[in-house]
């Protein structure tokens, strides 16, 4: 997957902006705008943004648990 970058040695799978978008069938828009208001916590490497397989799993376990409450 060549948005998809993982480090050697079993480091972080981090995911662009647009990889999460197509991943979960939003617009990058809306992932932007789920960044800007704090739901979905990036990591910054200069100006690159990417975000954390780890962190896009807590994200949708959030969410599952606010459609269960």
């Amino acid at each position: 997957m060549r948005n998809r970058m993982h480090e050697p040695g079993g480091g972080p799978t981090l995911y662009s902006i647009s990889t999460v978008a197509a991943r979960l069938d939003l617009s990058q828009d809306t992932v932007r705008r789920l960044i800007g208001n704090g739901e979905l916590t990036p990591i910054r490497i200069g100006a690159t943004v990417r975000i954390d397989a780890a962190e896009l799993e807590s994200f949708l376990d959030r969410q599952r648990q606010a459609v269960i409450r």
